[in-house]
């Protein structure tokens, strides 16, 4: 009797599974990686399959801004870039309505009698990837970075500590590598919160290698805003590399909001370049203290 019955959920749940399906996923929101894509099928619909099966000849549509892959048993068999309706043919779930022959049904049937009843020896799922460009990703460091003033006109080379913040973009490059590397076969989506960390540490590594880089040049802290743009695009090159092999990511822009050293450093660094400025000119130095003289005299009489 376990025989027949389980040939008679074998042939129920094939003839279920015939129905060709549409999977379609609406506009990702900016929070989120990766989302399950599911069958779209009316309230009266006949189409009963099991939502871990993909019948042969069934339509993927993938919108502007997406990419979609389909994974069976935890391995990606098919990527769709390109905006569109993509046929969807893997041989593993056979359909006389998508055009498979009766004798690869009569060979599903077999191999799920095998199994026990109507459930087939495979799981397979859409996963759509948001691949438009994902802004407002702030970064700032707690401590300091090292950076080197230098100003050779006052005889000037110290070691400062610079503060920095701002906020990055990036965008999935590698549907399939992100899959693979960093989320897996999750239930249903996969969001930016669990991924960013991970890039705002390689983000900031890479900020830190390029100011060490230019702060090694030695340069004024008037000079430092005209290199931003250099720094942004050298950081956004060189993370996009790593993040591309390790993650399946890559930078779209970086900007700073804060890019300077720490008020401490800065007043060390002017009354530097201020003695030095009285001393290369002994007729300031003295305008300087009949000045100051003057300043002390009118605090006086105010007090």
């Amino acid at each position: 009797m376990g025989i027949i019955k389980a040939t008679t959920a074998s042939v129920s749940g094939l003839a279920a599974d015939q129905w060709k399906e549409f999977f379609y996923c609406e506009s990702i929101p900016a929070d989120t990686i990766m989302v399950r894509g599911e069958k779209r099928v009316s309230s009266d619909s006949s189409n009963t399959a099991q939502s871990d099966v993909i019948t042969d000849g069934s339509t993927i549509a993938v919108a502007d801004g997406q990419a979609a892959i389909v994974v069976s048993s935890g391995k990606v068999i098919s990527i769709f870039a390109e905006p569109g309706e993509h046929v969807f043919s893997s041989g593993v779930s056979p359909s006389i309505v998508g055009g498979s022959s009766l004798k690869s049904l009569l060979k599903e049937v077999g191999r799920r009698i095998s199994y026990g009843g109507d459930a087939p020896a495979v799981v397979q799922r859409v996963y759509y990837f948001n691949t438009k460009e994902i802004p407002g990703n702030a970064f700032g460091t707690d401590v300091g970075i090292p950076f080197r003033i230098k100003d050779e006109k006052n005889n000037l080379d110290i070691d400062c500590s610079l503060i920095i913040s701002g906020v990055f973009s990036f965008r999935v490059c590698n549907p399939e590598r992100i899959y693979k590397l960093m989320i897996g076969n999750v239930e249903r989506k996969y969001s930016v919160a669990y991924l960013i960390n991970h890039v705002k540490a390689e983000v900031t590594s890479e900020i830190v290698a390029a100011v060490g880089t230019f702060s090694g040049e030695g340069m004024r802290p008037s000079s430092i805003g005209g290199r931003l743009p250099e720094i942004e695009r050298k950081v956004v090159e060189k993370a996009s590399e790593k993040l591309r092999e390790n993650r399946g990511i890559e930078l779209v822009s970086l900007a700073f909001e804060v890019f300077r050293i720490t008020e401490k450093d800065s007043g060390i660094v002017r009354n530097i370049q201020r003695d030095a400025a009285l001393k290369a000119d002994p007729a300031l130095a003295g305008a300087t203290v009949v000045g100051g003289f003057a300043d002390a005299m009118k605090e006086l009489g105010e007090n």
